[in-house]
């Protein structure tokens, strides 16, 4: 395959901008939906929404701009969300549609999708965000729960599609068991699955039924153990003469703190351990997905006990001691360089309901400090 010299987005950026903007076309005028059930066959959908870019992928094309770097091109705020048709049109007459005009575009279309997301969750309040495994997130509903199953309508995916979930499916024996997880943002709660999950389509409709292993046991937060603590400039200190250490109850907050400003990855030792709160933060800021989905991943670092398959320890939830997560709010214009204030409402083994706000560590995405245009 010959190599390209262009920019391209990366599939998470695309679906990404497909979600900000609602799965509908961010061309004025237009909002066409751009995804729907494919009349092929069941396990098809067909989508005719394109992830444009707003200043060119490579030299020569609509709007380039030769001082941006390739991170800058490729990254989700130089794309905008069209139908095909309209995809085709803004590159035509790049005059008329300038980078300016674009951009104009793809604000007031998302800005129309949080409003219509926040309308939905008032009339349908039950729907809400769930993930199988680490690549599929959709917005659907809790329909039926036993103690072995947790089955599922799906409404549609914000990551991933029904070929994501079939390759979930087919290999799930070869998985991580840390990625063998559903969590359900409307229980505020997950499980690990002890075995593959299965979907029909019934009527144009999606149900996966989630076979699910018993509630993994947490700790009283009484319970947790010392460590050294850290002050409101998030660095050690000295008490008569030694380090300040914390434990039990003065330890939670500091545990919630140093687990969840771990981004997954950034551990040489333990690769897969730690939260994506970067990628959704630089994926979906400013939008009404942002809340749910730091409250999605919350819920796995509470739920979900973290085992790496090659190294023998014990066994335990990253949160040790959260046993449902209600609430997180994330206060965006309190930010202090990369420490992002955030409300936790949650339930604590030992405690019972406990809320504090606390400053997380997410790290700014170099491409979306620098204005483009």
């Amino acid at each position: 395959m010959a190599k390209t010299n262009r920019d391209e987005f990366l599939k998470p950026i695309r679906q990404a901008l497909a979600a900000r903007a609602g799965h509908k076309c961010s061309f004025a005028g237009c909002d066409c939906p751009t995804s729907g059930p494919s009349e092929e066959s069941d396990e098809s959908s067909t989508s005719i929404g394109v992830a444009a870019h707003i200043h060119a992928a490579a030299p020569g094309g609509p709007r380039y701009l030769e001082s941006m770097t390739a991170g800058q091109r490729k990254s989700i705020n130089n794309g905008i969300w069209l139908c095909a048709n309209h995809s085709i049109e803004i590159d035509r007459d790049a005059t008329r549609y300038s980078a300016d005009e674009l951009k104009r575009m793809k604000i007031q279309r998302e800005q129309k999708a949080a409003e219509e997301l926040s309308r939905n969750s008032v009339s349908n309040s039950v729907s809400d965000l769930f993930e199988i495994g680490p690549n599929i997130i959709g917005l659907g509903e809790l329909i039926g729960s036993s103690s072995t199953n947790w089955i599922i309508q799906l409404e549609h995916f914000l990551a991933g599609d029904i070929f994501t979930l079939n390759n979930f499916i087919s290999s799930f024996q070869d998985l991580r068991s840390y990625d063998r997880y559903l969590l359900v943002n409307e229980l505020g709660d997950g499980r690990e699955l002890s075995s593959a999950p299965e979907w029909k389509k019934i009527n144009g409709q999606y149900f996966i039924t989630c076979p699910i292993k018993n509630d993994f046991p947490r700790i009283p937060a009484q319970d947790l153990g010392t460590d050294i603590a850290l002050n409101n400039s998030h660095d050690i200190f000295i008490t008569n003469g030694d380090l300040t250490t914390v434990s039990g109850l003065d330890a939670l907050p500091q545990k919630l703190k140093i687990n969840l400003s771990l981004m997954r990855g950034e551990s040489v030792f333990h690769p897969n351990y730690g939260s994506r709160l970067k990628l959704f933060f630089d994926n979906y800021r400013d939008t009404a997905w942002l809340n749910r989905l730091f409250k999605l991943d919350v819920i796995r670092m509470a739920s979900i006990p973290y085992n790496d398959d090659n190294i023998n320890f014990e066994i335990s939830t990253p949160l040790k001691c959260v046993t449902r997560v209600n609430n997180v709010f994330i206060h965006d214009e309190e930010r202090k360089d990369n420490w992002l204030p955030i409300d936790f409402d949650l339930d604590i083994k030992g405690i019972g309901n406990w809320k504090n706000k606390l400053s997380i560590h997410v790290m700014l995405d170099p491409n979306s400090m620098i204005t483009v245009g």
